[in-house]
């Protein structure tokens, strides 16, 4: 399990459930400092954060995958709309559940942007602040991009079902 600033366990997927901090930056920070550190990260699909939360099951990380590059997409898609739309509600709902998604495979990059636009949203940024919800939706897009490039080389090389019939691939 992750440690939390104070080192007490928790699961990965309960960190996504507590209240947002006073602070954003500083709970950034405080996150930043307890996630695993992984020289080779390129953007995309971090290894150390996969292992950690799903172990050496290639298969179950290939199944776990294919269910993302389905689901993802879509989440990005919802974000366009909710900002488009001056949608605070929708904005917070999209980007959260594409942050807890990608929590599984990175926890930089993509991540990181999920949460700004959840906070923006919380923060009621919309329609005021729409050109810079749009720059962040778009450095999203380059970044989901980066990380289904890397979650489609994993599955070229370690799908052991050979499923690797995900929309790309078709």
């Amino acid at each position: 399990a992750l440690r939390s600033a104070n080192q007490s366990p928790i699961t990965p997927f309960a960190q996504e459930s507590l209240a947002p901090a006073a602070n954003p930056e500083r709970e950034q920070e405080r996150e930043q400092d307890t996630l695993p550190e992984d020289d080779d990260y390129n953007g995309g699909m971090n290894i150390t954060v996969v292992r950690q939360i799903f172990g050496d099951d290639d298969a179950f990380v290939a199944r776990s995958i294919r269910m993302y590059l389905h689901d993802a997409p879509r989440f990005s898609q919802d974000i366009l709309n909710a900002v488009n739309s001056g949608d605070n509600t929708g904005l917070i709902s999209a980007a959260h559940a594409l942050k807890g998604t990608s929590s599984r495979y990175t926890r930089e990059g993509l991540f990181s942007t999920c949460l700004e636009l959840e906070e923006l949203g919380r923060d009621k940024a919309l329609p005021e602040r729409h050109a810079k919800l749009m720059h962040l939706w778009a450095k999203l897009e380059t970044q989901l991009k980066q990380m289904t490039q890397s979650m489609h080389e994993f599955l070229t090389e370690h799908d052991p079902s050979g499923e690797n019939d995900t929309p790309a691939h078709r």
